[in-house]
């Protein structure tokens, strides 16, 4: 399998702000239906063989902000179903609680980098839920994809002269 740039799940999507929602979030990547094996069950893509293969989330366009103890759950879900509501597995998570009202992520900062272990089997659909919990949150947006591992932003003040 080849892998590109096309796979973003949330582009700068808004994360939600009512406490207990959770929804698939942008787009859910449709990894085909599977091959069949020599006794006819299904054998799902394992995009993680090749190797360095990250589950990236980035905060983007809208700083985080909610209530000091909001929650913000993440997970990566694989299903057959493109609603993502079906037979979902998830195979990662990440969880953000808001350590008061003012942005923390900011806009830019890298939420997390997960890599995809390579024996992760994938079911046709992909995508990213997210849930708020325990408190409502007032703002924020995200961007997710596969692909190689983020890279940590350099100010032109750090270099090194």
């Amino acid at each position: 399998m080849i892998l590109d740039n096309e796979l973003v799940m949330m582009d700068s999507t808004a994360i939600g702000t009512t406490i207990a929602s959770i929804a698939a979030k942008g787009t859910v990547l449709d990894f085909g239906s599977g091959d069949k094996n020599a006794v006819g069950d299904t054998i799902y893509q394992r995009p993680g063989e090749g190797g360095r293969l990250v589950w990236n989330i980035v905060c983007e366009d809208a700083d985080f902000a909610g209530t000091n103890g909001s929650v913000v759950t993440f997970s990566l879900v694989t299903d057959t179903v493109d609603t993502l509501d079906s037979t979902q597995r998830v195979i990662a998570t990440h969880t953000v609680t808001m350590a008061g009202t003012t942005a923390d992520p900011d806009d830019g900062d890298i939420i997390a980098r997960i890599p995809i272990p390579a024996t992760q089997a994938f079911l046709r659909y992909v995508g990213t839920m997210v849930t708020i919990a325990t408190q409502n949150m007032s703002a924020g947006k995200a961007t997710t994809w596969l692909g190689q591992m983020a890279e940590t932003p350099v100010a032109p003040s750090d270099l090194k002269k």
